[in-house]
């Protein structure tokens, strides 16, 4: 059963005019005429030769999205795997632990999942054809689950000197690092347990591969797998057949949102499930999202350089709909900024919290709305708007 919606949708209507002047999130500070320049004649006519035609604007979307969006998504990626990979091989270096020890590893985890929050959003392509993506994170998967899986591996003496002893998914990824790191339970905690060089061993496993599975990702976009997205070739049916699947996993990703890391551990009532957190050991669970949601925007601006929103103005002189998202957009980010320096695990809790996270739910709905029926209709781009079935 969903969870039924309680906002009075005037309400939400006023609070977004509000916010078209206030503070909010991210969003392209491009400035881009309403109409193209023109040049006079001579004889009253104007020249309109300068304007992009469709077919020019959905090319350099493209190569934006490749260039300027994906590659520094998936590289940044790459680049904090490489240092949780450093940190972890450094830490177990040692025979002794300290705190500063484990400090280090959360920190380092920190900004590792902080990055993938980042690439996790473009969720199509070699990340997906190959599972790369749930080998990273799984998701979603209780938290108890989860201990279980990493616990069970741990006791049986596995010197993991051949990699992972299990092909499941969830024993691979940056969710298994954080529960060996963040987990408070004093006999399996970091610097309490009685298998300490274990677990480092575990630990230097996983950052290796995520390197491993980072690099490969990164390599095949910067060869014949990100060319044939820039020129609509290979498995993509010309530049309108790529951007719309793009934008199939980009809708699909709002949708995951909402589903999995909302809704799912708000549950139907009172205390809600707090075992369905993304980051239930950690606690960044209000984080991920705002870090998903200020990347899925970056992704319709085109970074800094040609996006969605410049197509919406210069090639269907409709800045009022892109001017309406961009409103939406910081809905949700005012939202999001209510709950900011709270967890998710007490929201879910309360009844205050429980309001405070319906209204991120119907904020990020809303976005989904206009950009289904505005955005689709004037672009005339038609993405496969498939339903979020986990990964």
């Amino acid at each position: 059963m969903k969870i039924i919606n309680t906002l009075i949708p005037t309400t939400i209507a006023v609070v977004l005019s509000l916010l078209l002047s206030s503070c909010g999130g991210g969003g392209s500070d491009k400035k881009t005429p309403t109409t193209s320049p023109t040049t006079d004649q001579g004889n009253g006519s104007t020249d309109n030769s300068s304007k992009l035609t469709e077919t020019q604007a959905l090319e350099k979307i493209t190569s934006v999205l490749v260039d300027d969006v994906i590659l520094p998504s998936y590289q940044l990626m790459l680049t904090e795997s490489e240092a949780l990979q450093n940190t972890t091989s450094e830490v177990c270096k040692k025979s002794e632990f300290t705190e500063a020890d484990l400090t280090n590893l959360q920190i380092a985890w920190n900004k590792t999942n902080s990055a993938w929050q980042v690439a996790r959003t473009i969720k199509f392509g070699p990340i997906s054809d190959t599972y790369i993506y749930s080998q990273i994170q799984y998701m979603p998967i209780e938290a108890t689950k989860i201990a279980n899986d990493v616990e069970s591996i741990l006791t049986e003496g596995e010197t993991f000197e051949n990699g992972f002893p299990s092909s499941k998914h969830q024993l691979q990824g940056l969710p298994a690092f954080e529960y060996v790191v963040f987990n408070q339970d004093e006999a399996n905690a970091f610097l309490s347990s009685q298998n300490q060089g274990q677990r480092c061993a575990y630990l230097n496993v996983i950052a290796n591969n995520t390197v491993t599975l980072m690099d490969e990702v990164v390599t095949k976009w910067q060869g014949e797998y990100g060319e044939q997205f820039k020129a609509g070739t290979g498995s993509f049916s010309g530049h309108k057949g790529a951007i719309e699947k793009y934008l199939t996993f980009w809708f699909e990703y709002l949708e995951l949102i909402n589903d999995e890391k909302i809704k799912s551990p708000l549950g139907e009532i009172l205390p809600g499930n707090p075992e369905r957190l993304e980051s239930a050991f950690a606690h960044v669970s209000v984080k991920n999202i705002q870090t998903n949601i200020t990347a899925l925007e970056q992704q319709f601006n085109g970074a800094t350089e040609f996006g969605f929103d410049d197509l919406l103005v210069e090639v269907h002189d409709r800045e009022d709909v892109k001017d309406e998202i961009s409103l939406h957009f910081k809905a949700v980010h005012a939202a999001l900024g209510l709950i900011e320096n709270e967890t998710l695990a007490n929201l879910i809790t309360t009844e205050t919290g429980r309001v405070k996270l319906n209204e991120v739910s119907t904020s990020i709905s809303e976005l989904r709305a206009i950009m289904a029926s505005d955005f689709v209709q004037v672009t005339d781009l038609a993405p496969g708007f498939n339903t979020n079935d986990g990964d």
